[in-house]
């Protein structure tokens, strides 16, 4: 009776222990994946590109007089599609010569524990947040190279889904 007892306390202390896949640990693990993923495609984009790496978290390649910045502050991490694996988006800062940076946001779908860019957008936008499916995104409607630019009253939040490989607005 003893080892019963001791064998069923046993499984539900190892049942409790099971793994969250979205806790930290999983997060993480996203999160190098995502940027690994995002390192590639700034190797393929530019050529020949040196990697530096700063004190912070920052990634910086360089490849003559443009710079594309990978920085870990622009990851969001959340389930985008169905499959109830977690999904990354990341945004890339390229900036060539004196000009405002252009930023390229990276969908990237995780697909039998591998992730892949599903979709490509450029353009003035913040992802906020992923949450039950729903991409949370920033727009302003102000130029990046106006003083406004930062204006509260300008910007907007919008909400979308990601449906059949694409993303629709709602609300």
């Amino acid at each position: 009776m003893r080892k019963y007892i001791y064998i069923c306390f046993i499984a539900a202390l190892m049942a409790g222990c099971k793994q969250d896949p979205s806790g930290p640990k999983a997060i993480q693990k996203i999160k190098k994946q995502a940027a690994e993923v995002a390192e590639n495609f700034i190797k393929e984009k530019l050529k020949d590109p040196v990697k530096n790496k700063t004190n912070t978290s920052l990634v910086v390649y360089v490849s003559g007089d443009t710079r594309s910045l990978l920085d870990p502050a622009y990851f969001t991490i959340g389930e985008i599609d169905e499959d109830n694996k977690p999904d990354a988006i990341v945004t890339i800062f390229t900036m060539e010569g004196h000009r405002i940076p252009l930023k390229e946001h990276l969908i990237m779908l995780n697909k039998n524990g591998k992730l892949t860019i599903s979709k490509i957008y450029t353009g003035e936008l913040k992802f906020l947040k992923i949450e039950n499916r729903t991409i949370y995104i920033e727009t302003s409607h102000i130029s990046p190279d106006s003083p406004f630019s930062e204006c509260q009253l300008c910007k907007e939040i919008h909400q979308y889904k990601f449906v059949n490989g694409d993303t629709v607005r709602i609300q």
